[in-house]
């Protein structure tokens, strides 16, 4: 049986805190199916890295494994942080710039994994060993396959151990209310390399990084054209978006890798080939800008006035919910916001900070109105106030303000659509689409 890592109840407590924070943060988030789940092996998951908090965090929550993650030891150092840090699993790793002293402490760190995946446990490590919020895979770096053989030398390479590269794939890593795809790429057998490792170390620990780069880039949006980076990701955002409350994230991601891979390949063949194409959506993109309006507007281009009418009607009936979320609810939810847009001058930190302060900051806010609940209220009404503030910010979050929105951005185009901007944009969104069709077919 499985040996797990003793749950503590700060463990416990955070990580039902992480689920409810998760469920407000996300759009949608979703995991890949794999039969045969390995629970009575160790694993090391080499995902890529463009959270530098919450890729891990969702991995957890996604799946039933509660795996140990290798995070930036520059988080450590304080006490009661690193409190935090080690009840939520989370191991340091140091690099050159760290000193002396921080690289000798990856070699605990380091034995500290064998120990954890000789019983079994399973760990985090991301094998490019920095994050970046890009659909691109970096060159990878040694740590993971460090960390593989040093556990097969120590509990022996039939211990049971695989590497199981996955491909992380969001919306937007760095935007509230954004989803998020976690793609199981196939795992690797340590076993099979024990023959290479015993011949030659050096080269069976750089065919092992080798496999690992391509069954995590075969899992993922990999855009390597840096040239084109951005009109390439515009059009992977407006190609894979589908209409519907309940689209599959693996059919957006499906389209998203095949325009990417497609796109591309044409691109090193002949560039000027997909030049009008590269040039439409760079104009495209900025006319949206201009215009404050989203490609799935101008994409679906018919409204019906009368339904829409009906649809405000509904909206402003609910109003009076959303109002009592706003009011429930908004010290924890605006003085995140107000950290990660005001505190935090790396863009790359944002979407992390605003989670983590959020997720705290909820937790603590309802520890707060539930005990005022039990003090000036009836008991059976004192007991639903926190209930009642997580259903009302869900229906905020996940129903009223994105349906609010959608709703505001059709009667503009509707009001809008026989202007010289709005004619451009439906006229140069026909020419894409109607290019990338012959390109893809």
């Amino acid at each position: 049986m499985k040996k797990h890592t003793r749950w503590t109840l700060l463990y416990r407590f955070l990580r039902f805190g992480t689920f409810l924070t998760a469920k407000v943060y996300y759009k949608k988030r979703a995991i890949s199916k794999k039969t045969g789940w390995p629970d009575k092996r160790p694993i090391i998951w080499a995902p890529n890295h463009q959270n530098a908090f919450l890729d891990g965090i969702n991995l957890s929550l996604l799946t039933k494994e509660n795996p140990h993650q290798i995070v930036r030891g520059g988080v450590f150092g304080n006490p009661f942080l690193d409190m935090i840090l080690n009840a939520s699993h989370l191991m340091p790793i140091y690099r050159k710039n760290d000193g002396v002293s921080g690289l000798r402490k990856n070699d605990i760190t380091m034995q500290k994994c064998y120990d954890l995946l000789g019983m079994n446990e399973s760990i985090v490590i991301y094998p490019e060993g920095r994050f970046a919020p890009k659909k691109k895979l970096f060159s990878l770096q040694k740590g993971v396959i460090r960390m593989a053989f040093g556990t097969a030398v120590q509990n022996g390479f039939d211990c049971g151990l695989i590497v199981w590269p996955m491909g992380i794939n969001y919306g937007d890593p760095n935007k509230y209310r954004t989803s998020v795809y976690y793609n199981l790429g196939e795992a690797i057998e340590i076993k099979d390399y024990e023959v290479a490792y015993n011949e030659n170390p050096k080269v069976a620990e750089q065919t092992l990084l080798d496999e690992i780069s391509k069954r995590m880039s075969a899992v993922m949006i990999n855009i390597q054209e840096d040239e084109i980076y951005t009109e390439l990701d515009f059009l992977r955002e407006i190609y894979s978006y589908q209409k519907g409350r309940r689209v599959s994230l693996k059919n957006q991601y499906d389209k998203g890798k095949l325009l990417t891979e497609r796109i591309q390949d044409e691109y090193r063949r002949s560039p000027e080939s997909i030049s009008e194409l590269l040039a439409n959506s760079s104009q495209y993109k900025k006319l949206l800008e201009k215009l404050k309006m989203k490609d799935w507007v101008i994409k679906n281009e018919n409204y019906n006035s009368s339904l829409l009418f009906l649809k405000l009607l509904g909206l402003l009936l609910l109003s009076p919910f959303y109002i009592a979320s706003i009011i429930i609810n908004s010290p924890p939810f605006f003085l995140a916001k107000w950290i990660a847009d005001e505190k935090i001058k790396d863009f790359q930190f944002k979407s992390s900070v605003r989670f983590a302060a959020g997720d705290f900051g909820f937790l603590f806010w309802y520890i707060i109105i539930g005990s005022l609940g039990f003090i000036f209220l009836p008991f059976i009404y004192a007991s639903l106030l926190i209930p009642f503030a997580f259903i009302m910010i869900n229906f905020s979050e996940r129903f009223f303000k994105p349906n609010w929105k959608k709703l505001i951005a059709c009667f503009r185009f509707n009001f809008n659509r026989n202007k010289t901007d709005f004619k451009e944009a439906i006229s140069l969104k026909n020419k894409i689409y109607k290019e990338l069709d012959k390109l893809l077919s």
